[in-house]
């Protein structure tokens, strides 16, 4: 069953299915829907073909499946991104650490040049 809900006030028998506006017979300009006090909260603005559903926060599962699918999402998402990111991190890892060791050698006496000096 679709949702019949007044489209605008202004045209009587205007009644909007989704996106479309189709007219009721039942009512004419005669028989307009008027309120008397303007409008209730929550109706306080009309949008032209924007359609909004919400769910209460009360009714929603806050970490609903997070375990059963959001581990193996994140593995899955793991596997797909780690052929792309470790080969360059491994490399300028390597390049590093070599760097370190050859200015660290750099840095020794080598005991050769000391052997005459006695």
């Amino acid at each position: 069953m679709m949702w019949l809900y007044p489209a605008r006030t202004d045209l009587a028998g205007s009644y909007k299915i989704f996106s479309r506006v189709i007219t009721c017979p039942v009512l004419d300009e005669g028989q307009k829907r008027r309120s008397t006090m303007g409008k209730m909260f929550g109706n306080l603005h009309h949008i032209s073909g924007v359609i909004t559903y919400s769910l209460s926060p009360f009714e929603q599962k806050a970490f609903a499946g997070a375990i059963s699918h959001g581990v193996p999402n994140m593995w899955n998402r793991f596997k797909g991104q780690a052929f792309r990111v470790l080969p360059p991190l491994i490399f300028c890892y390597l390049v590093y650490d070599y760097g370190e060791k050859l200015h660290s050698d750099s840095l020794k006496k080598n005991p050769k040049d000391f052997e005459n000096d006695e």
